[in-house]
């Protein structure tokens, strides 16, 4: 029987909030997967077409509609029609963490106890992947709370199987629900990591007792119809354009070589993994080896199944992008919490020579990680301009303390005060870095710059701007869904057409434009120059803001 709830979903939720609410609103739009999320989300709401996915005129058919709906919904109650804050695009990210930190809470506690439960829910709050994910508006947070809601259930499912008794509807109904929920988030995820679990645990047990107590019968049509309604709909709205591009355009190319430059060998995730599970990764790491020797044990053996089979097949599939494996990252809390409140013998734990050589390996990267993660608390403002807060300081000071700390109380064998320095580390390093110090810089924010420079130049209602040579998606979401991405002479014509538009040019097709505004017969003013990095291509780059209208004195037209 589950011990009695106390305080804990209440300081889970005030720990996310101190996490994931810094910056929702400060940090800019990032690209270009969020900004793209963002600007289709938004003309939903401009148009009022909630049925088809569009990046300005141009189809996105590369996700189902769930999360966007889920954007539009929020922009549409929270924001001004066509409004340009981010914030309201991204509530959808937040929730989906906070609930799927409170959804393994609700697991754990069944499955271990209320102390793992709590401390693998924490431990998963503060990683650092998903509080990333958190401040992002896309898919994966959101698509995390289906994954975690549909696993849950399952694994509950499981353990009352193990002990000979038979799950309820309501449990096989929020299994099936969150599985239909997740197709229409992110596609095929959620159900590939509930059929790898499933036929893992089939093999590992010899037993086909799982499969049959989900009652697919029934289960699969409400799955179906949750997921199927939409993608019918927009089947026949596009003809059958919406799958052949989705599966031509994103799927394939994912699985037989890398995607958009996004391709590494297999064992990535597991050279990224002390990174993207920080600060508690090294925990988690010391934690494998006794969790495979305690698989026996059915909830270990269920989080497990849940985290390995799913694990090789993103190392295998050729395109890697770090926030694939986050749908396992649950179950590694779960198990590496475990490990803390119930530590083996260390000279049994680290008899061979070969598991001491991978964790001081291990350990050597994760102080490296801690020391890049402080360096760039401080470096960043001067490398990349802007304000250097009072608080880089104290995130600085927090990640160079927390290997000392760490390591004294490994040393001394509690365990449990290393878990606290990690999660009181995590919160002093990432909220301070998503709350102040990375929507402080300058250089990396080109898009906002821009639209301040649009802003202190435009006479009456934001113009039309095109943008020659800087075609990020960012610009697009701040200065609206009239921006015209276009090359020299679109921007030219665009100056001729209308005295009151502006155009953005970058310094290497300056020329191009000038000689293009020529043959219109205009002479563009330059009205203000801005200098930034563009983080998408890693380079620094010159936008120049010109407008057509005649200065005094000025020999424009």
């Amino acid at each position: 029987m589950s011990e009695p709830l106390r305080y804990h979903p209440v300081l889970l939720v005030l720990f996310c909030c101190l996490l994931y609410l810094p910056g929702l609103g400060t940090l800019p739009p990032t690209d270009r997967d969020e900004a793209r999320y963002a600007q289709a989300s938004r003309q939903m709401v401009e148009s009022g077409n909630y049925l088809d996915i569009r990046f300005q005129d141009k189809p996105r058919y590369k996700k189902p509609i769930g999360i966007y709906w889920l954007q539009a919904l929020v922009a549409g109650s929270l924001s001004a029609r066509g409004a340009g804050a981010i914030w309201p695009y991204r509530i959808p990210s937040v929730a989906g963490a906070l609930l799927a930190v409170l959804a393994i809470f609700g697991f754990g506690r069944v499955a271990f106890s209320l102390r793992t439960a709590f401390l693998g829910a924490a431990l998963l709050a503060v990683s650092l992947l998903l509080t990333v994910e958190a401040h992002l508006a896309k898919t994966d947070a959101f698509m995390l709370f289906t994954i975690v809601g549909m696993q849950g259930a399952l694994g509950r499912i499981y353990l009352k199987l193990r002990g000979a008794e038979t799950p309820s509807r309501g449990l096989l109904l929020v299994f099936w629900l969150a599985c239909g929920a997740g197709i229409l988030i992110k596609g095929p995820v959620s159900p590939m990591v509930a059929l790898l679990t499933v036929g893992t645990l089939a093999l590992a047990d010899r037993s086909t007792a799982l499969l049959r107590g989900l009652r697919s019968w029934w289960g699969v049509p409400v799955m179906l119809a949750v997921a199927v309604p939409w993608f019918v709909a927009i089947q026949l709205q596009t003809q059958g354009a919406f799958l052949g591009q989705v599966i031509r355009s994103d799927l394939l190319p994912k699985l037989v070589g890398g995607h958009e430059s996004h391709g590494a060998p297999p064992g990535m995730y597991l050279l990224l993994f002390p990174a993207l599970f920080w600060p508690g990764s090294i925990l988690a790491l010391a934690s494998a080896w006794p969790s495979w020797q305690a698989r026996g044990e059915p909830a270990v053996r269920f989080c497990l199944a849940w985290i390995i089979p799913t694990w090789l097949v993103f190392e295998l599939i050729p395109t890697k992008l770090p926030h694939y494996v986050l749908p396992v990252m649950p179950a590694v809390a779960l198990l590496c919490a475990r490990f803390l409140l119930e530590p083996p013998e260390v000279a049994d734990y680290l008899k061979h020579p070969w598991w001491r050589l991978a964790g001081w390996l291990a350990a050597g990267l994760w102080v490296l990680i801690c020391l890049v993660l402080s360096g760039a608390m401080v470096g960043l403002p001067w490398l990349m301009g802007g304000n250097f807060p009072p608080l880089a300081l104290v995130a600085c000071c927090a990640g160079l303390l927390l290997p000392i700390v760490l390591i004294r109380r490994l040393r001394a064998g509690d365990w449990k005060t290393a878990a606290a320095a990690c999660l009181i580390a995590g919160a002093l390093v990432l909220g301070p870095a998503l709350g102040s110090i990375l929507p402080g810089l300058t250089s990396p924010w080109l898009s906002r710059l821009a639209a301040a420079a649009v802003a202190r130049h435009a006479a009456g209602p934001a113009p039309q701007v095109a943008a020659v040579g800087f075609h990020e998606p960012s610009l697009v979401f701040y200065l609206g869904t009239r921006t015209l991405l276009t090359d020299a002479g679109g921007a030219a014509a665009s100056l001729a057409d209308s005295p009151t538009r502006m155009a953005l040019v970058s310094d290497r097709d300056a020329a191009d434009f000038l000689a293009a505004a020529a043959a219109e017969g205009i002479q563009p003013v330059l009205l203000e120059s801005l200098r930034g990095f563009n983080y998408s291509k890693g380079r620094w780059i010159t936008l120049g803001l010109y407008t057509g209208r005649s200065l005094p004195g000025g020999g424009g037209q």
